[in-house]
């Protein structure tokens, strides 16, 4: 079984006039969310032992508030692709990633976060597809399970959500900035 997870960056900063996008780096709350998801992939024992993550400040800043969290630590790749990139290219970075990682956790971007695990979640409980379709907010975390051997055979529908974590499940307070 392969476990692909899905993580939209914490909350960030709103862009300031003259300031370049991919700079925003998060705000406290974000720092905090992006540690209480690290904290709960920890405890589920769902580490990954390969991270693709954009090179955007805030997704760098979302996996560094994760890190600590894990046990072992796991590989990094800061991928330029995953940055401004569409539901392809997010595609093509799952099915080329290493096979020797049983577990690749994804550090990227809406709206293409949210698209990639609606698309490749063909299965799962209703009410957790429900819940995904209905939002993907900052810090949220889809979990796809795959029964292929290869991440070269996954597929859009090919996966089964298996948990969808969001800060707010696990305490925290949205109303914090």
């Amino acid at each position: 079984m392969r476990y692909l997870l899905l993580m939209r960056h914490a909350k960030a900063e709103t862009r300031g006039p003259g300031a370049a996008d991919r700079d925003r780096p998060l705000v406290k709350r974000g720092l905090r969310d992006a540690a209480l998801i690290g904290a709960a992939v920890a405890r589920d024992g769902i580490t990954p032992d390969l991270v693709l993550c954009s090179p955007a400040t805030r997704t760098r800043e979302t996996l560094d508030a994760m890190l600590p969290c894990f046990a072992g630590a796991p590989r990094v790749v800061f991928d330029e692709a995953l940055y401004g990139a569409g539901e392809p290219e997010y595609l093509r970075a799952i099915t080329e990633a290493d096979d020797a990682a049983g577990r690749l956790l994804i550090v990227g971007h809406n709206p293409t976060m949210h698209a990639s695990a609606l698309a490749l979640a063909g299965s799962g409980d209703r009410a957790l597809r429900e819940r995904l379709t209905a939002k993907f907010p900052t810090a949220a975390l889809a979990i796809i399970a795959f029964s292929c051997s290869a991440w070269s055979k996954t597929a859009p529908g090919g996966g089964e959500l298996v948990s969808l974590l969001l800060p707010r499940d696990l305490g925290a307070e949205a109303a914090e900035s």
